[in-house]
């Protein structure tokens, strides 16, 4: 039950509570649906929360359960040139990046995200940081969380090792099935095992479901307020070895402080932080923690 109500939390903030220019969920292809739903939203948000709080998980599951509808309803209404942002962005890789080439792609998608619609992509400024953390740990088994559009699964998967087995969960459908097809585009369909799953239920099945001992090294960038809970499934299934890199990204903004705060005192790891910016300028970082085991 408490993992049950976590899930349903994690939804909650995903899907009416991040700031707007932080969430990572589909625009509603019906945008004038979109804007009339936009206060709905918000009291939907503040109820779900404090049934949450209260422990209402019948009450949760009824109110999210009207909302998925209503989103289905919204997108199966929408049409072709009513995309959503992901499906704009994917648009706009697929006529403006280089069949094959992941770093064309990768400049595409930061010049869409630069210039036409801000996205929560680890983006170039840290992504640079990213690639030299990949380069120096080499891993042949690596963990995403949080594929969103496929931005740092192609950003990762083109400097692994060969024969480098690298999964990234995405709990979003829809979503994955975009950063599937960019994937596939870069030409990295078949280095990124892709999986759509709540990322605890995936962290327990690795061993069994995936055929991993340990991870060598893995990457969160899904919702801050799971940083925490993650890392700690990950130590308890006993995912990390030593000498395992974690990086987690957004450690400013939107912020993941719990996670900050457990990562550099609990004294299971060697924490240090990377200073980076979004797109825009806004300042932002990379916690990189190496397993002391």
């Amino acid at each position: 039950m408490v993992l049950y109500k976590a899930s349903l939390q994690r939804l909650v903030h995903k899907l009416v509570l991040q700031p707007r220019n932080f969430r990572r969920f589909p625009s509603v292809r019906k945008q004038t649906w979109a804007s009339d739903m936009s206060k709905e939203r918000s009291g939907l948000g503040k109820a779900l929360m404090e049934a949450s709080r209260a422990g209402g998980v019948d009450g949760v599951l009824a109110a999210m359960d009207k909302f998925a509808k209503e989103l289905e309803r919204a997108t199966n209404e929408g049409d072709s040139k009513e995309m959503s942002k992901e499906q704009r962005t994917l648009q706009y890789v697929l006529q403006n990046a280089s069949r094959g080439d992941p770093d064309s792609v990768l400049a595409t998608m930061d010049t869409y995200a630069r210039e036409q619609e801000w996205a929560m992509h680890v983006g170039d400024s840290k992504g640079g940081i990213m690639d030299s953390f990949v380069k120096e740990a080499a891993p042949q088994t690596m963990l995403e969380l949080g594929t969103y559009m496929g931005y740092s699964a192609v950003r990762t998967a083109r400097l692994l090792p060969p024969g480098a087995k690298f999964i990234t969960l995405e709990y979003f459908k829809e979503v994955a099935a975009v950063a599937k097809e960019i994937i596939s585009f870069a030409g990295l369909q078949d280095r990124v095992i892709q999986v759509i799953s709540e990322s605890s239920e995936a962290i327990s099945q690795m061993k069994t479901k995936y055929n991993i001992e340990t991870f060598d090294m893995v990457f969160i960038d899904h919702f801050g307020d799971f940083y925490l809970r993650d890392i700690k499934l990950l130590e308890e299934n006993n995912l990390l070895r030593k000498g395992t890199v974690v990086v987690a990204d957004n450690i400013v903004h939107p912020g993941a402080p719990e996670y900050a705060d457990y990562v550099r005192t609990c004294g299971k790891y060697d924490s240090t932080f990377h200073e980076g910016e979004l797109y825009g300028g806004k300042p932002d970082g990379l916690e990189k923690s190496v397993y002391l085991g």
